[in-house]
């Protein structure tokens, strides 16, 4: 057992509440084929122990050292296979910043470094669907924010501990 719950709450914010939030990894104009090469480049890989999580610029704004990022493909993206696929619970290890260098990836030109919490269940996510979103039962519909739904404690707190089963069972 990994006792993620336990990690959660001691994720070094000094006793700051901790924010959940639904986000999505890339967008629907990704790359029809494979979208790997796409996270890659992009620095988000999201299966690796340190990743980063790309933001828009108003996303940027609300994600905060500690916060604890549920990430996702798009369910619009064309290859249905990646469509709506779960890839994994994250936790901000930096305050999102604006990228320092030139090349940039269409709105994302933030970002944020993240420890993976759950490894077993991001790298099996990589070869297949293992969790859609809609499995998540959360309403998305019409409330994302550029490319980002803040949770509530409840939801976020559920959605972690449903991973963290599986994540166990792996």
């Amino acid at each position: 057992m990994i006792q993620f719950s336990l990690y959660i709450a001691h994720s070094g914010r000094g006793g700051a509440i901790v924010n959940y939030f639904l986000k999505i990894l890339g967008d629907t104009k990704m790359p029809g084929g494979d979208p790997l090469p796409f996270f890659e480049r992009s620095e988000s890989r999201f299966w690796e122990a340190d990743s980063k999580i790309l933001f828009s610029r108003i996303a940027a704004g609300m994600v905060c050292k500690g916060d604890i990022l549920i990430q996702y493909v798009p369910v619009g993206l064309k290859n249905a296979e990646w469509a709506g696929r779960v890839v994994g619970c994250y936790r901000a290890v930096s305050h999102v910043q604006c990228k320092s260098y030139k090349e940039s990836f269409g709105e994302w030109d933030y970002f944020c470094n993240v420890k993976n919490l759950t490894p077993k269940f991001a790298l099996r996510a990589k070869s297949r669907t293992f969790v859609h979103i809609y499995e998540l039962q959360i309403d998305i519909k019409n409330k994302m924010r550029s490319g980002i739904l803040r949770l509530t404690r409840e939801e976020g707190e559920r959605v972690v501990s449903f991973i963290e089963r599986l994540e166990e069972r792996l």
